[in-house]
């Protein structure tokens, strides 16, 4: 193992636990850091190029392969590659449409008001939706090989491996969806105003308690569903930073800031 790999993972078993005693101090539940097999660690890290992880490129930065330290080149099967750089000369485009207030929905995934008074439908992409009857078919099948007695460990493993599959599929889509609408958004508008969201409140359970039970909990959930099918809150960040991140001549001018 590398040593970057190491640091890597001692970071963020800090961060957890820096944020688990900090939830302590505030008096919000304590959420003790789980404890995370080797199947359901997720990826690695090396903090400088060059040392651990080798990048080349070819003309036009269209095409390459990368060499990480201990495995040499091969085909990225299921892999996914993030690679941060750090530059000082990109020119960013500025953003200088007219002003919109955009409101978030499920069944419309955004609403956007113009200034002109003319308003702009979202639709949205709903990905769990279409690919829900796949993965309840793929779940089904994990199940009936756990509880089958004779079944080799190889096997159940393809199991958990294709549902495991099949859900970044889905989030890779739902995040390319994200990206793309607030990538549009923030690149036409010189200021977006949002509604400020509690994705927390509103997907709370209906169950209610022994005592009081809650009402239509079966619709609830099914809106729950909807609700972080959407996904809201990742949607406003993405939508924040981008805006963030592109100049705006007349916000600059007025003295202006993205708001939410």
């Amino acid at each position: 193992m590398h040593t970057h790999e190491a640091q890597v993972v001692l970071k963020r078993l800090d961060l957890a636990f820096r944020a688990f005693f900090r939830r302590l101090r505030t008096g919000g539940k304590p959420g003790f850091p789980r404890f995370r097999s080797a199947e359901r660690f997720r990826g690695w890290g090396y903090k400088e190029h060059g040392n651990g992880f080798k990048v080349e490129m070819r003309p036009g930065w269209r095409h390459g392969h990368v060499t990480l330290f201990g495995i040499g080149r091969r085909r990225a099967r299921g892999w996914m590659l993030n690679l941060v750089v750090e530059t000082d000369c990109a020119e960013r485009a500025r953003a200088e449409g007219p002003a919109i207030g955009l409101d978030w929905g499920v069944s419309t995934f955004a609403t956007i008001a113009h200034e002109d008074g003319s308003f702009e439908e979202v639709a949205n992409a709903r990905p769990f939706d279409r690919a829900r009857a796949d993965l309840c078919a793929r779940q089904h099948r994990l199940s009936a090989a756990a509880r089958a007695r004779k079944i080799s460990r190889a096997a159940l493993k393809r199991h958990r491996e294709a549902l495991a599959r099949q859900h970044a599929k889905l989030a890779a889509k739902r995040k390319d969806f994200l990206h793309k609408i607030s990538a549009r958004i923030a690149g036409r508008h010189w200021l977006v105003a949002t509604e400020a969201l509690a994705v927390q409140a509103m997907t709370g359970s209906a169950c209610g308690t022994a005592k009081a039970p809650g009402r239509n909990v079966a619709a609830k959930a099914g809106l729950n569903r909807s609700i972080l099918d959407a996904a809201p809150a990742a949607f406003l960040n993405m939508l924040r930073y981008k805006a963030e991140g592109l100049p705006s001549i007349r916000a600059a001018d007025q003295g202006l800031q993205w708001s939410a």
